[in-house]
């Protein structure tokens, strides 16, 4: 039996790699799978994800960082190993992200 592995990827504003009440998902982000599918998928407009009709195996799951942003969850490598049995459920697979701000001036 098919399985799947879900998630959600949100804005982890101070950057604990827990998701607070206030930190919203992520909208269009891109996950990849590897293993015995190798596919890819966009996060929805509340950070959730998933991959479904996954075959008993090993799988990898990663996400692709935008620019000036930082995954706190999981840390190096950066990848979900996961397991699918017949007719597993994978939840929570979450991937936690903190954008970095910039403070700028001028020194006179």
């Amino acid at each position: 039996t098919l399985g799947s592995i879900s998630g959600i990827v949100f804005n982890d504003t101070d950057g604990d790699g827990v998701k607070d009440v206030g930190e919203n998902g992520v909208t269009d982000w891109k996950l990849k799978i590897s293993g015995l599918l190798v596919d890819s998928t966009l996060t929805d407009e509340n950070g959730g994800y998933v991959f479904t009709d996954l075959f008993p195996g090993v799988y990898s799951l990663n996400l692709e960082v935008q620019t000036d942003w930082e995954q706190t969850v999981p840390l190096a490598p950066s990848i979900y190993p996961v397991t699918i049995t017949s007719g597993a459920t994978v939840t929570d697979k979450n991937f936690c992200v903190f954008k970095y701000s910039s403070v700028s001036g001028l020194v006179f």
